[in-house]
């Protein structure tokens, strides 16, 4: 990837959020890393010590995944109570309760979709009196979204103390990938989401290989309907097509280079571990009217 086409992707998410009120910011694990709150696989090692559990888990991941050796633990500690407790412990911000990036895109954003357990972004809401609406498996309404401020915790929460972190878990929420039987409550709401609202990954390394498998195929069958509709109809389909963004580390070259071959996704790379470059090109795209962030979370 080019500096040129960093700058024309930047351009482009700047000319859909000033024009285009179907966006959503998708968050994942990166924007929890500042509240104290591990990622996978330091996760998966506190799981597997805090229990007695021998296990090579850098080894296990590569062999079975991250969910995969989620179930692994799981199934030698044989105990669900245990499972649950030790989740709900982990995701209690530490560090402080939200960041001014939590901010930023609460304040700017109508959606915020995340797949992370903890409630920073509700924590900034409560503190400022911000009304939010929330949405929280299995009671998720794509229609209903976009009619106010809305967070919508796709992987579960943990407040209820439910989690789609175990293999089995994804297996049953997104049964079009894993071919068993399951629940479609998740892959019903991200299906309408992907196809009419453009996306933007904030915080989102593409490690969930069940989500990313999930948005291929849907932007690949979108593409499909495409020429299906222009081979019968022998014109063109109107529907224009959607752009998704992804601000993502520059590590990430393995990832960067599979996103970059699916033309709905346009990258933009900030240097590994300044993670404060995320906010900053976020804040490039804004309207000038948004303003800038209270001093009071940029500490954070």
């Amino acid at each position: 990837m080019t500096d040129i086409d960093r700058e024309d992707n930047i351009g482009a998410l700047k000319d859909v959020i000033q024009k285009n009120d179907t966006v959503a910011v998708f968050v994942g694990a990166g924007a929890s890393t500042p509240l104290g709150i591990k990622g996978w696989s330091e996760l998966l090692k506190s799981f597997a010590t805090s229990h007695g559990i021998d296990l090579d888990v850098e080894r296990s991941i590569e062999a079975k995944g991250y969910p995969g050796t989620a179930s692994e633990i799981y199934n030698r500690v044989g105990d669900h109570e245990k499972y649950l407790q030790f989740m709900s412990s982990k995701f209690e911000p530490r560090n402080c309760l939200y960041t001014s990036l939590h901010e930023l895109l609460m304040k700017k954003f109508r959606v915020i979709v995340t797949t992370n357990y903890d409630v920073a972004f509700e924590n900034y809401c409560n503190k400022n009196g911000m009304p939010i609406h929330t949405q929280k498996l299995p009671n998720f309404n794509v229609l209903t979204a976009f009619n106010d401020k809305t967070i919508v915790y796709l992987h579960g929460n943990n407040d209820d103390r439910k989690y789609v972190f175990l293999e089995e878990e994804y297996d049953c929420f997104y049964p079009s990938i894993s071919g068993k039987p399951g629940s479609y409550e998740v892959e019903r709401f991200l299906t309408p989401l992907i196809t009419n609202a453009h996306l933007i990954f904030v915080g989102f390394s593409f490690d969930d290989s069940y989500l990313y498998r999930f948005l291929t195929k849907v932007i690949n069958d979108t593409a499909l309907e495409y020429e299906a509709h222009e081979r019968v109809f022998k014109t063109g389909y109107s529907k224009t097509d959607l752009q998704h963004f992804v601000i993502i580390s520059d590590k990430n070259q393995k990832t960067i280079e599979e996103l970059s071959k699916i033309d709905a996704f346009r990258i933009i790379t900030y240097t590994d571990d300044l993670h404060v470059e995320i906010q900053t090109i976020i804040e490039s795209v804004l309207p000038p009217s948004v303003g800038a962030v209270d001093e009071e979370a940029s500490h954070a």
